[in-house]
């Protein structure tokens, strides 16, 4: 009998023991935005947080390519808190016009007949994508390429030069040379007929590019472009020495 009273007991306290475990409340789950385990209404949706907005765009710009040849960079700023939008290009810059972003789609005009429609996207870790473009522009985009600001790569130096390296079509180096001094950025450029005079240069948007003073040759900064990673920088010039078309150099 004693045996028996034994085992009842140790079943009936078996029997306590895994109801309390049943009815013990789930652990916080720290990967949950409210710290628990259970469904709340109040959860944002996944992927709410890639809605394109004005913060997104100041952080990207366009290198464009025109069906010309011609090489275009479009960025962005604020006046206030309103978006604005220039076009950089050789020997031209224009403001955007009737610049809107609604529904991760962005509109704007260039020199008021040129128009781009871009379709947009933004991945989790905020880097855009363009989906799609429409344009109703005699400027026909050959190719286009949207990049972070924060991927550009430096032409300033206030210390030793940054120089780039590209081969013209008909096989020759071209470097560039950029450096400071006490007459502010200034760059040159060495190639078969040896090294040029330093000029001077300005600095486009947080260094997204750069143009020389005489309007004669223009450069984008791109961490890749067309596929290749190697490229750090796309320049046209209506110097000889320096080819013609968009050049694509590398840092060396």
């Amino acid at each position: 009998m004693k045996q028996i009273a034994l085992l009842l007991i140790s079943c009936l306290f078996i029997s306590v023991t895994s109801c309390k475990k049943e009815n013990k409340n789930p652990e916080p789950d720290p990967a949950n935005n409210n710290n628990n385990n259970n469904n709340n209404d109040d959860d944002p949706p996944p992927g709410s947080d890639t809605k394109i907005t004005s913060t997104d765009l100041l952080a990207h710009y366009f290198i464009i390519e025109l069906s010309s040849g011609a090489l275009r960079v479009d960025y962005f700023y604020t006046e206030g808190t309103t978006l604005k939008g220039w076009r950089d290009g050789l020997g031209m810059r224009r403001g955007m016009e009737d610049l809107s972003l609604s529904n991760d789609t962005l509109k704007y005009t260039i020199s008021g007949t040129n128009v781009y429609t871009y379709v947009l996207q933004k991945a989790a870790n905020g880097r855009i994508s363009i989906i799609n473009t429409i344009t109703s522009t005699p400027d026909v985009i050959a190719h286009h390429e949207i990049q972070p600001v924060a991927d550009a790569t430096p032409f300033a130096s206030t210390g030793a030069e940054n120089i780039f390296r590209y081969i013209k079509s008909d096989g020759d180096n071209v470097y560039l040379y950029f450096a400071f001094t006490g007459e502010g950025n200034v760059w040159k450029h060495d190639g078969v007929t040896g090294a040029s005079d330093y000029m001077g240069y300005y600095l486009l948007h947080k260094n997204l590019g750069w143009k020389s003073n005489d309007d004669r040759t223009f450069g984008v900064a791109v961490s890749s472009w067309k596929g290749n990673n190697e490229i750090d920088m796309l320049i046209q010039s209506s110097v000889p020495e320096l080819g013609t078309g968009i050049q694509a150099a590398s840092e060396f």
